[in-house]
């Protein structure tokens, strides 16, 4: 399912804390392109990452100083293949 609130990024990141991922996956959705940008954070940087997602976003994960920018969804996981594999099935199942 699609991520709609920062209270569901923030439980993403958590968990990666307590997995001890690897990685987590922010997509950046941009009006004007068809599909989001995927953003991979690697686990050194998570706690700064959080940090800037919740100053520079709003409570919806709309970005509060450009328009037409939101954050769509994330995952965690310990490789990248892991990662595709996650969101592949998450589109395959049309949740983004």
């Amino acid at each position: 399912m699609k991520i709609t609130e920062k209270d569901q990024l923030n439980e993403i990141f958590e968990q990666a804390f307590i997995n001890d991922d690897e990685y987590i996956a922010v997509l950046v959705q941009f009006d004007n392109r068809d599909k989001p940008e995927i953003i991979i954070n690697h686990k050194s940087n998570f706690h700064y990452k959080l940090n800037y997602y919740n100053s520079v976003y709003d409570f919806v994960l709309d970005h509060k100083h450009a328009n037409n920018v939101r954050i769509t969804d994330a995952c965690s996981g310990n490789s990248l293949s892991e990662i595709e594999y996650v969101l592949t099935e998450k589109e395959i199942r049309g949740e983004q």
